[in-house]
């Protein structure tokens, strides 16, 4: 199945690639240094609102919603809607909490999994990172906030995430299988 917001935020990061190179050969290396510096920023929210729409959905799909409306809709308008943020503990290094969520035998699960699995772990850590930067950004003063990561950085760092974000769904229907 073809992920529309995923492609979308991949030719985001393309387009500023080809940009920033033909800026480069253009000499407008000043026009090219602030195009670079704004675009991180940019690439953060994109990264980082395609993870939310991704972790939302996952999360309906893990929870079997769609054989019940009742259920979809209780947990769209109450749990999930404007609450994703709430889901995870930004400035950790693991997401327990978020495990945590949906009991502590799947949460032991988890951790045990991670533990497991240093890619698993490193794609968590970029996840949250990311998360935890896109809070800084949009309340800490955009204009102002620095972002000590360059697109580059970024866009690796997402794609390392994308691991975790992906994982949800086959693991948390593994830990079913195996009640």
């Amino acid at each position: 199945m073809e992920d529309d917001a995923l492609i979308a935020v991949e030719e985001l990061y393309k387009s500023y690639i080809n940009n920033y190179h033909w800026l480069e050969k253009a000499n407008e290396i000043s026009f090219a240094t602030e195009y670079k510096g704004q675009f991180s920023k940019v690439l953060l929210l994109a990264c980082a609102s395609y993870f939310e729409t991704k972790i939302c959905n996952v999360i309906l799909d893990v929870l079997d919603t769609k054989k019940c409306k009742l259920t979809y809709s209780f947990i769209t308008k109450k749990a999930l809607s404007r609450q994703y943020h709430t889901l995870f503990n930004w400035r950790d290094k693991n997401a327990n909490s978020f495990f945590g969520l949906f009991g502590e035998d799947f949460k032991k699960f988890m951790i045990k999994k991670v533990k497991e699995d240093e890619n698993l772990n490193s794609s968590i850590r970029d996840f949250l990172e990311l998360g935890n930067l896109r809070n800084q950004l949009a309340h800490d003063n955009y204009a102002l906030f620095v972002l000590g990561l360059t697109s580059e950085e970024i866009y690796d760092k997402f794609t390392n995430a994308l691991s975790f974000v992906i994982s949800i769904e086959p693991l948390s229907k593994e830990f079913q299988n195996n009640e």
